[in-house]
């Protein structure tokens, strides 16, 4: 097959016309292709996830949605009604209760995983100072490097605190036990997997809990950022490391 490397892509639109989702795809056959649409919505994703082709985000209510696809500065727009899954009664409130937590949870998931992310990019910045430190090679910045051992360390219990302590010498995967803000939106989103009853009050508690742990850390991390950070970056700038421009 002849390959072209244009890329094709297709923006998915409610009856609100607010774009859902997004699809692309690149090195496209001449002919017939295909970009499939798992009947989904687009969701947070934590850092670390599993997500493979079969993924499939927040499922959509049935309705009637608009898909733009455009190709080589081409345009053209369709429709497709989502309709319920025939295999059983469609209950609509069942879909609707459903959908409303998974996206009250959804938006939990995106704030701890902005505070998850923001903590990675400060960890790998400490651990830039120490490098630039090294190439130094003198002794005259040894107060600096113990700060920045000890915002590693700081970022390192924040991330305990999120997911659990990794038990020491551990490789690969591993499991805790501990209830985390991590586990809890595990368990959340496990209970709100697809079903044929309205969520319970104990699935709703479930995303209740999942959101004042995520709140609770975020507050955490501002406060590290608002005195331990700022001062920690006050030394940095002060030992005059050049490369430090970023705005963590």
């Amino acid at each position: 097959n002849v390959k072209n490397s244009t890329q094709a892509t297709a923006q998915i639109y409610n009856a609100q016309q607010q774009e859902i989702q997004s699809l692309s795809q690149s090195d496209l056959d001449t002919g017939l292709n295909y970009l499939t649409w798992k009947l989904d919505e687009k969701s947070a994703q934590l850092p670390g996830a599993y997500v493979d082709e079969e993924t499939r985000e927040i499922p959509v209510l049935p309705g009637t949605y608009t898909i733009v696809l455009s190709y080589a500065g081409t345009n053209d727009t369709t429709e497709v009604t989502v309709i319920p899954d025939p295999r059983f009664e469609h209950q609509p409130e069942v879909d609707e209760a459903l959908y409303a937590l998974r996206k009250q949870l959804d938006k939990s998931v995106a704030q701890f995983a902005t505070s998850l992310n923001q903590l990675a990019n400060s960890d790998t910045t400490a651990r830039q100072v120490l490098s630039q430190l090294d190439q130094l090679n003198d002794s005259s910045h040894q107060e600096l490097r113990k700060s920045t051992q000890v915002i590693q360390d700081k970022i390192k219990a924040l991330n305990d605190l999120a997911k659990g302590r990794r038990p020491e010498k551990q490789v690969g995967a591993w499991q805790s036990f501990e209830t985390t803000t991590y586990s809890k939106i595990s368990d959340a989103s496990q209970a709100l997997r697809a079903r044929l009853v309205i969520p319970s009050s104990q699935d709703e508690e479930l995303v209740a809990q999942a959101e004042q742990l995520v709140k609770d850390f975020r507050n955490k991390v501002e406060a590290f950022y608002a005195n331990e950070w700022k001062s920690y970056r006050q030394e940095v700038t002060q030992a005059n490391l050049s490369w430090f421009t970023s705005e963590e």
